[in-house]
């Protein structure tokens, strides 16, 4: 029996920092058409729960649930074993091929649901090289459980004791587009800025007006950023009445991927601030002209939106759209490009939502012809909201 005791110790210290290991073989099917109401996408597809398709993104990803009795260490994640074999363009079908990455892309992360935890890993199953496209047939997973072998996670946030806004006069504006802004003597004396000493010790700060990152591991600024500006008259040490600022301010309208919008969903003017006191402002910088002979550009890529945020369908979440169309049921939106080539392709991309308990059609239009319908499907008793 005294034997006995330390054996039964040592099991019980390797079960709980056991190393989990599994393989998985995913079977491939031909690209098979997905309905989403009367939207449909040819994707290729594998026979497996773990197939999730984004049909925003057009992009597909292998995603496991793997039921825990601790918690794992997210930083262990191996995969190795992999096992390719070629897809053809053509077999992709419907998939952003911009949106294919290079690697699989693994992540393992820790999940709590309905009080049990879980460990969910996900990967890439189809990749792109210098030889094309990739599927993943087979892979081998390999992670640590065990609180105590997670790998602590670094500070990286910047600690500081004062704002700099914290002394000194500050005075604040507005916009609400991107976009280079003029700045006159007589728009700063309006905000109650004393324009009578040097001109260079002027300072403008601001993060711009788009939306702090849903994850707290994304870089943001902790404290406000001095923008570099370019002031025209000040070398004379003198704010003459005909010298002005030019500086490049960032608007409400940015682009963001965490909520797919244009538009701040939280605010509707992105503030800067002004002050001329301290040491000399920041300012832009000459930058060394390229050598070598140009290349002359003729055409480019340009795009235009039209986007308000005036309804949320069903009164919850970041998902809003615009005009309603159950009493005015055609409207029109204009676009002008100036130079367009005609010869060229365009791309419409019309993002829609219904909740009716019939059967709903949009038809969009453009320059008098057909782009196409979107059809939406009726709601039945206590369904939810068909977004396309």
């Amino acid at each position: 029996m005294k034997k006995i005791l330390p054996i039964l110790l040592t099991l019980f210290s390797c079960t709980c920092f056991a190393q989990q290991r599994g393989e998985v073989v995913i079977d491939w099917i031909e690209k098979t058409e997905m309905s989403f109401g009367t939207y449909t996408m040819n994707v290729p597809q594998f026979k497996s729960d773990s197939f999730y398709l984004d049909s925003y993104k057009k992009e597909i990803l292998f995603n496991l649930n793997l039921p825990q009795s601790t918690t794992i260490d997210e930083n262990s994640l191996q995969i190795t074993n992999t096992v390719y074999e070629p897809i053809l363009a053509s077999q992709l079908g419907d998939l952003s091929i911009g949106a294919i990455p290079n690697q699989i892309n693994a992540t393992l992360r820790n999940v709590n649901a309905r009080d049990k935890k879980f460990a969910f890993l996900s990967l890439s199953p189809i990749i792109k090289d210098a030889s094309g496209f990739k599927k993943l047939k087979s892979f081998t997973y390999t992670f640590t459980n065990g609180s105590s072998r997670i790998a602590p996670i670094a500070n990286n946030v910047t600690a500081f004791s004062n704002s700099v806004l914290a002394s000194g006069d500050w005075y604040r504006f507005y916009v609400e587009k991107s976009g280079v802004y003029k700045i006159s003597k007589g728009f700063l004396n309006q905000l109650g800025l004393n324009t009578s000493g040097d001109p260079r010790k002027i300072k403008i700060y601001g993060n711009g007006g788009r939306m702090l990152p849903l994850l707290n591991s994304t870089f943001y600024p902790s404290d406000l950023a001095e923008n570099a500006i370019q002031m025209i008259g000040e070398d004379d040490g003198i704010f003459n009445d005909s010298d002005y600022i030019l500086f490049y301010a960032e608007g409400v309208d940015n682009w963001n991927e965490d909520s797919q919008t244009h538009s701040n969903l939280y605010a509707s003017k992105s503030y800067y601030y002004v002050t001329a006191q301290g040491d000399d402002g920041k300012r832009m910088l000459d930058i060394q002209q390229p050598s070598g002979s140009s290349t002359l550009i003729s055409t480019f890529d340009d795009y235009q939106y039209h986007e308000v945020d005036l309804v949320n369908v069903v009164r919850t979440g970041r998902k809003w759209f615009g005009e309603s169309f159950n009493v005015d049921n055609e409207q029109e939106f204009e676009f002008e490009f100036p130079n367009i080539v005609t010869s060229s392709p365009m791309n419409l991309l019309v993002t829609a939502a219904a909740a009716a308990f019939t059967t709903t059609t949009l038809k969009v239009e453009a320059n008098g012809q057909i782009a196409g319908n979107i059809g939406f499907s009726a709601l039945t008793s206590n369904s939810g909201v068909e977004l396309i």
